[in-house]
């Protein structure tokens, strides 16, 4: 059914996922984390033609196809069973539950239609949602029959029927986002959040402090509030049973905090997988949310998570870790391009030749460099004595983003001081929308190379002038770019001869794209997570690729880039001691204060 044989390490991904859906005791599914470049893509279109949904269409039962059911999305079909999340017994008739001093009550939230049962959803990052609608069209042969909708733009259907006339729905994290109910946060800060969140729960405070008849009346009004609410918001994606949910770099939901996390968990599904060259990217801390996503128990409780991989691995990094594999072996297969099968190379791929260039400043940048350094070690220092690093978290980054673009140009921080961005971010912040400061931290942490509030591309900007003085055929492609754009952008730098450069943000380069035509890549700016410099490395050194690829990382000494480096392999040693890589143990997280300590020289 395939027009491509799959190679041997991809029979053995596929033997393992139909495994992991028919026979586990974890959780139907799990995380297919191998190395960039090795085909997870040609693996999962195998397992959804090896395993379809034994129905595309609208449940109906005796004519009682709109017969009316709670809304309830953490009941899935199969495995994983969240019913027991945080150690609650949640009742299968869907309600909430209010604590109203003496007694816990539940009150009916809303009915909806019963769910008709979906095939296959996949959800993706909006750069590579084209890629996988064209591997569908030429890696299935037309007798598969194998039906997909591209589920995006603002003309998409309403209709959730409508999704079950296909064996594929293609979407975005942005669309499952906007259509789908969040699911409530778990952690230490989230049960004050969610009681100044929840309307109900507003309510119920007010009845213990009012009289019985306004109480009821108002918990009658919230209740009818919410209902609306939950209505407008469920779209279709979250009114459908599906068989299956495949989320594509899913890297993207690793934090567990975010709306686009909260959203994944809320769909409902039989089977579900984790796609990821990089599952692990700042802490240990990201596993939880596939766990959550996955209904992988205990883990799924983030209670559980803690107290038996967290802690475990602050208070004893060895032992920790050695119970982490053992824990992830049961849901995870991970293969590198070095790994062996029975004594021969995973894959034969031309070598990839990776140097560091160091660079130096001319005296005029050297000085600017050290002045915006000092000012910004002092506003550290100030943040350190006041004991207010963690608030001052964002600005910190900010700080950090400044002294990394002064050692790519020093137009690109012009006019910057980190005084001056202090009060001009405390201001902005306080504009904003609810949700957003959230989404932008998310965004520094994760190293986007466009700023989210004015949209970071000058970079490239700065880079076209010499191309173009050089008369060097070129084509760009950023996160600010339409899809049109950047396929035809895709489309000519493959194809054309003369376009021989392509310029991308270390963000889009990092995900989902096929670049084999080239074999030189270069890197002007560094990260502290290694995990997005070696994806966007691997576009290149795939499968296809038939020329040794040459890598130049470029760096300026004496700088903080410098001490990223640093940072880097401490990140590669915690992954590597998180998927039993190496036999050293050491721990490494996120940036935490003393490695911004060390980031600022302090």
């Amino acid at each position: 059914m395939m027009s491509v044989s799959l190679l041997r390490h991809q029979r053995i991904a596929l033997s393992w996922m139909v495994e992991k859906e028919t026979a586990s005791p974890h959780c139907c599914g799990g995380i297919l984390a191998d190395d960039q470049g090795l085909g997870k893509t040609i693996s999962t279109i195998a397992l959804i033609l090896m395993k379809r949904s034994p129905s595309h269409q609208p449940l109906s039962c005796m004519g009682k196809q709109d017969r009316p059911e709670s809304l309830h999305l953490d009941d899935d079909d199969g495995c994983g069973d969240f019913s027991e999340i945080n150690g609650l017994k949640k009742p299968r008739i869907s309600g909430l539950m209010v604590d109203s001093g003496s007694k816990k009550r539940e009150y009916p939230v809303m009915a909806v239609p019963s769910r008709p049962a979906a095939g296959t959803l996949i959800i993706c990052p909006t750069s590579v949602l084209r890629q996988w609608a064209e591997e569908l069209k030429t890696r299935v042969t037309s007798s598969a029959n194998l039906s997909f909708l591209v589920y995006h733009g603002n003309n998409r259907t309403k209709d959730p029927h409508e999704l079950t006339k296909y064996d594929v729905v293609l979407t975005t994290y942005a669309i499952v986002s906007m259509e789908v109910p969040k699911q409530p946060l778990v952690g230490e800060d989230d049960e004050e959040k969610r009681k100044h969140d929840s309307p109900i729960r507003h309510m119920a405070d007010k009845k213990r402090k009012g009289s019985p008849s306004s109480s009821k009346k108002c918990m009658k009004n919230g209740n009818e509030t919410q209902s609306a609410l939950l209505q407008s918001s469920v779209r279709p994606l979250a009114r459908v049973r599906w068989f299956r949910v495949i989320l594509d770099e899913a890297q993207s939901i690793k934090n567990h905090r975010t709306q686009v996390a909260r959203a994944c968990w809320g769909l409902r599904a039989k089977r579900r997988w984790c796609l990821s060259g990089t599952p692990i990217q700042n802490a240990v801390d990201d596993l939880y949310s596939y766990f959550r996503f996955l209904g992988y128990q205990p883990y799924a409780d983030y209670g559980s998570f803690c107290s038996m991989i967290k802690n475990t691995i602050s208070r004893n990094p060895t032992n920790g870790y050695k119970m982490l594999q053992t824990v992830l072996k049961t849901i995870m297969l991970r293969r590198t391009k070095g790994t062996m099968i029975n004594g021969e190379p995973i894959i034969t791929l031309p070598p990839k030749i990776v140097t560091l260039k160091k660079v130096d400043f001319s005296e005029e940048e050297r000085a600017f460099y050290i002045n915006l350094e000092a000012e910004s070690r002092e506003q550290f220092k100030v943040y350190a004595n006041e004991g207010t690093v963690k608030q001052n978290y964002v600005n910190i980054l900010l700080m950090l983003l400044r002294l990394r673009q002064a050692c790519d140009h020093r137009l690109l921080v012009n006019g910057f001081s980190p005084n001056s961005v202090r009060s001009s971010s405390i201001e902005m912040v306080k504009k904003l929308p609810e949700g957003k400061p959230n989404h932008l931290l998310s965004c520094l942490e994760a190293g986007l190379a466009i700023c989210t509030i004015c949209n970071w591309t000058r970079m490239l900007d700065l880079l076209e002038v010499p191309l173009k003085d050089s008369c060097i055929q070129y084509r760009r492609l950023d996160g600010t770019m339409s899809i049109a754009a950047r396929e035809k952008a895709i489309k000519d730098f493959n194809m054309l001869p003369e376009v021989t450069v392509m310029i991308m943000s270390l963000k889009a380069a990092s995900l989902g794209l096929n670049l084999v035509v080239a074999c030189h890549v270069l890197l002007l700016d560094l990260w502290w997570n290694p995990t997005t410099e070696d994806q966007a490395i691997d576009r290149a050194h795939r499968i296809g690729q038939t020329h040794p690829v040459t890598v130049s990382r470029l760096m300026v000494r004496d700088t903080v880039e410098d001490r990223i480096l640093a940072l880097q392999e401490k990140k590669r040693e915690m992954v590597a001691s998180a998927f039993g890589e190496d036999e050293s143990g050491n721990r490494q997280t996120r940036l935490t204060v003393e490695d911004l300590n060390y980031l600022f020289n302090v």
